[in-house]
C-alpha cells in the first residue's frame, strides 16, 4: 500500500509540472527539442525526485536504527530489525523504478504536446 502511494504521489507531482510547463515544453518544441528529449526530461526529473526522497528516507531510517535498537517479538522470539546495506540499496533502487514508473505517463503526454496549443496556452 506503501509502495501504491508513492506511486501515485510521485505520478501527481509530475503530472502537475507537466501541465505548469505547458508553455515552456512549446517554446522548447519550437527551438527544435525532440520528442524524445522531452520525454528524458521529464522521466529524469521524476526520477530524481524519487531518488532524493528515497535516499533521505534511507538516510532517516538508517539513523534511527543507529540511535534506537528496534525489535519484533513474535511468539516468544525475539528480532532484531537491522539497516544493511543491502537493504539500503534495494530501497533506493524501488525509488528509482518507481519514480521511472510514476513519471512515464506525464512524460509520453508532454511529448505528444502540440506546438501551437501549448504555446497558447495561458499559465
Amino acid at each position: 500500500i506503501t509502495l501504491a502511494v508513492v506511486f501515485l504521489g510521485v505520478a501527481n507531482t509530475i503530472s502537475m509540472s507537466v501541465r505548469d510547463r505547458t508553455q515552456q515544453i512549446g517554446v522548447m518544441r519550437t527551438l527544435g527539442f525532440r520528442r524524445t528529449t522531452i520525454l528524458s526530461l521529464v522521466l529524469g526529473e521524476s526520477a530524481l525526485i524519487s531518488l532524493v526522497g528515497g535516499m533521505a528516507g534511507c538516510a532517516a531510517a538508517f539513523a534511527l536504527f543507529q540511535v534506537q535498537e528496534i525489535t519484533v517479538q513474535a511468539r516468544s522470539y525475539n528480532f532484531s530489525i537491522d539497516m544493511s546495506w543491502k537493504v539500503v540499496g534495494a530501497s533506493v533502487a524501488v525509488a528509482l523504478v518507481i519514480g521511472l514508473v510514476s513519471g512515464f505517463l506525464p512524460a509520453l503526454r508532454a511529448s505528444r504536446l502540440n506546438i501551437v496549443a501549448s504555446l497558447r496556452s495561458a499559465a
